[in-house]
C-alpha cells in the first residue's frame, strides 16, 4: 500500500506542464479609445491592432484577409487592408454638439466573410466614444470655418 501512495505522487508530480495557449485571430481599436473624458473630430485616422492574422491585397492565393468597420447601428462602412483608415463620420454640421458614437472592427477573409466569434472571440472589437466638430476635439483637422460660424464662439 505504501508503494502504491508513493508512485501515485510520483505520477503527479510528474505532470508535464500545460501547453501554451494557442494564439487566435484578435482586432483591437488602438485609436480612438473607448474613453468619455474625450471629444473625438468626426475627421479622423482609426487604427487597430491586429495580431495572429494577416492582413493586405489579396494575392494569387488569396489567403490574406482584412478588416470590416461598422457604425453603431452594425451598418457595413468599409473594408480596409491596412491597420488604420481615414475616415469622415459626416459633415462638420451633424457633429456641432459632441454625441456619443461607436464603432466596431470585425476581422474577414478574402471572400469577405467575417470570422465567427463563436470560435474567435476576440476577432472583433468595438469602441464607443464621442464625436465633435470642436475647438478641442482629438484626432483630427478641424478646417477654418469662421466664415460659417460652426466654430464661432
Amino acid at each position: 500500500m505504501g508503494a502504491l501512495i508513493v508512485m501515485s505522487a510520483l505520477l503527479i508530480g510528474c505532470a508535464p506542464p500545460p501547453l501554451p495557449e494557442a494564439s487566435l485571430p484578435a482586432v483591437s481599436f488602438l485609436f480612438p479609445e473607448s474613453r468619455d473624458d474625450v471629444v473625438y473630430c468626426p475627421d479622423m485616422v482609426i487604427v487597430v491592432g491586429i495580431s495572429d492574422y494577416e492582413i493586405g491585397a489579396p494575392d494569387d492565393d488569396d489567403t490574406l484577409g482584412h478588416w470590416h468597420l461598422r457604425d453603431d447601428s452594425g451598418a457595413f462602412l468599409l473594408a480596409a487592408m491596412e491597420p488604420w483608415v481615414s475616415f469622415t463620420f459626416g459633415p462638420d454640421e451633424d457633429f456641432r454638439e459632441p454625441r456619443l458614437t461607436s464603432i466596431s472592427a470585425a476581422l474577414a477573409s478574402s471572400d469577405h466573410t467575417e470570422l465567427n466569434t463563436a470560435v474567435y472571440p476576440d476577432a472583433s472589437a468595438s469602441a464607443e466614444f464621442f464625436l465633435g466638430a470642436t475647438v478641442d476635439c482629438v484626432g483630427g483637422m478641424i478646417p477654418d470655418t469662421s466664415d460659417s460660424g460652426l466654430l464661432a464662439e
